[in-house]
């Protein structure tokens, strides 16, 4: 028993092992970031309640939000290859966390509308940025375990962020926009002192405009379909902060501070596990696998909410997506870098982040108009089986030229 516990320990250990210091600077900035992390998973729930918008206009919002994602992944993407990841992230954390505190003081469906548009713009130009700045500061063996110390930095944030979230939502709802908008800021701060000494300065200018760059990424067609392939998870997983939520509050009849603690379950889990699993799964099964069990879990996860609605069976369904995001999301990012050169990464990462960001659009577009055409019952059996079904397509197994 005890030799076991100690090569775990050892194994857990090891999973970490000769990744840099910049790495785990990046996860820092990550972790203090995602600790005030609340906004997203009580937003329709927020439009719903506090603003008092109907089903219709919250699913709108909430595609909004994808929209300005998808803007911010784009010009996230660009601007990395301008001007550096270094500065994309400082100006996304500290202009994305005064937005979300305005945000907050913002009534009306338009103004919100507006607000939703320019905040989640600002907020996700980080993504391609950071994910550049992972791969530029890790060897090329060690770019999936990097990106998963980011995501555990991530998810131990998520984990601490949607708790609180849930106390101070029964209070206010004001003052989730408020927490999350000052982590933000302190985020851009601490990301400011250790990093500006590392970017490097010397920033090679692209040849071609942006427009152009973009084009000649949207033309690599095994990349393309890598893109629409990670799009059908991600619409799949997202339901986590739009539809679940919202059966949560509505048929399952919990209140915010269950909902908190069960994204809280979701954050824990990862932290606690994507390191050693995604070191066990890179060695053992391979990145094709993984992600195909990942789809498969994630349809298990969606279809666990058919059954009678119940503290153990949210339960369930949280620890299902929990492992699907495990066992996917890192090699997703993973397989879409290996299509990448330091010439191009932030395009194509951009392009990767902006397939995340439509995904944003339309999961909850999707979601929303079938429970307000049909019910939640139809759309688990739906999404359930879309996730089944993918999980038995093959992956790509060719890299691109670029």
């Amino acid at each position: 028993m005890l030799k076991g516990l100690k090569r775990f320990s050892n194994f857990y250990v090891d999973s970490y092992r000769g990744l840099s210091m910049n790495s785990w600077m990046l996860a820092l900035t990550a972790l203090i970031n995602r600790s005030g992390s609340m906004i997203l998973p009580f937003m329709g729930l927020y439009l719903k309640e506090s603003e008092a918008f109907d089903l219709s206009q919250v699913g709108i919002l909430l595609a909004l939000y994808g929209i300005g994602s998808a803007f911010g992944s784009l010009l996230g993407g660009m601007l990395t290859d301008k001007l550096g990841a270094f500065w994309v992230q400082f100006y996304s954390l500290s202009l994305g966390g005064l937005g979300f505190i305005v945000l907050s003081f913002v009534h009306g469906f338009y103004g919100v509308a507006a607000a939703i548009v320019l905040v989640s713009t600002l907020a996700e130009s980080l993504r391609p940025a950071n994910m550049s700045a992972i791969a530029q500061y890790a060897k090329p063996e060690n770019i999936t375990r990097a990106i998963s110390l980011n995501r555990m930095a991530i998810n131990l944030g998520f984990s601490i962020g949607p708790a609180i979230g849930g106390v101070l939502a029964l209070y206010n709802y004001k003052y989730i926009f408020w927490f999350d908008g000052a982590t933000c800021i302190l985020a851009s701060g601490m990301f400011f002192l250790y990093f500006h000494k590392q970017e490097a300065r010397s920033i090679p200018k692209p040849k071609t405009a942006p427009i152009k760059d973009l084009v000649n990424v949207l033309k690599d067609k095994v990349y393309r379909r890598f893109i629409l392939y990670a799009m059908m998870y991600a619409i799949l997983f997202f339901q986590i902060f739009n539809s679940i939520p919202l059966y949560l509050r509505g048929p399952g009849q919990a209140n915010e501070s269950i909902i908190g603690l069960l994204f809280a379950i979701n954050g824990g889990l990862v932290f606690l596990l994507e390191m050693p699993l995604v070191s066990l799964m890179e060695k053992k099964v391979g990145t094709t696998k993984s992600i195909s069990i990942g789809f498969a879990l994630v349809g298990l996860g969606l279809a666990s909410l058919l059954l009678p609605p119940q503290l153990s069976v949210f339960i369930l369904c949280f620890v299902l997506l929990s492992i699907s995001e495990i066992l996917a999301l890192p090699f997703l990012v993973s397989k879409a870098a290996s299509f990448t050169t330091s010439e191009n990464r932030g395009r194509y990462m951009g392009v990767y982040a902006l397939g995340f960001s439509i995904s944003h659009i339309l999961a909850p577009s999707i979601s929303l108009n079938l429970i307000e055409f049909s019910s939640f019952e139809w759309l688990w059996i739906v999404l359930s089986f879309s996730g089944l079904a993918l999980a038995c397509l093959p992956l790509f197994k060719k890299e691109s030229s670029t």
